[in-house]
């Protein structure tokens, strides 16, 4: 997994590792030992705080200035796949491989509620904090949409054809994106419960998918070794980014600087230029070309 902002950015391996970035130079700036592959993150930049989740079923709120952890939520049963965090309000959302769903209170470190109806692993979600809505999915095939206050399924959405890696949420519209084992980038109108438009391009597992809504533009990584830049208005793909490695497993853009980084199975990260189409620098984005290194095992 991995999380961005200009000049910074943290990822997590399944070498057990969170590491921290220097994107402008290329390098690493921390090392902080985790207890298990690290699958999710999410990151304050401004507080210096990120809250991953692990193998080990746990979920860890980490002070990057001290390259700590300074509280452990437990409660899932099995490994934490994804999670998003309310960091104004102090709450996050967790998915597992247990097939549950569990919303946080990070202050006192305790689970507020488990919402339970998938009937396999949880590995992605996507959350609304101000409508208190959430969107999940997972090997099941189908997305939920939750509303969070009442711990209850509103709908069920099945279509999407294989299992679902990868979901983006956009409820002001009523809209909705996922990807997964079926390897396109599915479109749903949330309001009519069903796919809208399917996006073609990929030729294995989409992995993850990075949503620009006011721009209607999205990426997404897959199993085949490309990111794919998308408009969603029109319905097409713009760009096709490639390089060497294996599978894009976790990406962060930076849409207003137009530069994004993604993880791969090969261990790197790998920097790109979307106005460009390629590795390295746009015009006001990070410094460094190329790759950045130091992981021992793949991005999760």
């Amino acid at each position: 997994m991995v999380n961005a902002r200009p000049t910074l950015a943290l990822s997590g391996s399944s070498d057990n590792t969170l590491r921290l970035w220097d994107v402008d130079r290329g390098q690493s700036l921390r090392a902080m030992r985790h207890s298990g592959w690290v699958w999710c993150l999410d990151v304050e930049w401004d507080i210096e705080r990120a809250l991953t989740g692990s193998e080990d079923g746990a979920l860890r709120l980490w002070d990057l200035e001290r390259g700590e952890a300074v509280r452990v939520l437990r409660g899932h049963r099995l490994a934490v796949l994804c999670l998003a965090v309310d960091w104004a309000a102090q709450r996050a959302l967790s998915g597992s491989a247990d097939r549950t769903l569990r919303l946080w209170d990070m202050e006192q470190g305790t689970s507020l509620r488990e919402l339970c109806g998938h009937r396999d692993w949880v590995r992605c979600l996507a959350v609304d904090w101000t409508r208190s809505r959430a969107l999940s999915g997972g090997d099941d095939g189908c997305l939920r949409l939750w509303d969070l206050g009442r711990g209850e399924t509103i709908r069920v959405l099945r279509g999407a054809a294989g299992a679902i890696h990868a979901a983006s949420l956009h409820l002001a519209e009523r809209e909705a994106l996922s990807g997964g084992s079926a390897g396109a980038l599915q479109v749903w109108d949330l309001g009519l419960g069903r796919i809208s438009m399917l996006l073609q391009g990929h030729t294995g597992t989409i992995r993850c998918v990075e949503t620009d809504w006011p721009s209607r533009r999205a990426l997404t990584g897959s199993d085949d070794g490309a990111v794919r830049l998308w408009h969603l208005g029109m319905g097409c793909e713009l760009r096709v980014l490639r390089g060497r490695g294996g599978s894009a497993w976790c990406l962060a853009s930076s849409w207003t600087l137009g530069c994004a980084l993604s993880g791969r199975d090969d261990a790197s990260l790998k920097v790109w230029n979307l106005d460009m189409g390629g590795t390295g620098r746009g015009a006001d984005g990070p410094r460094h070309a190329g790759e950045l290194r130091g992981h021992e095992a793949h991005l999760g």
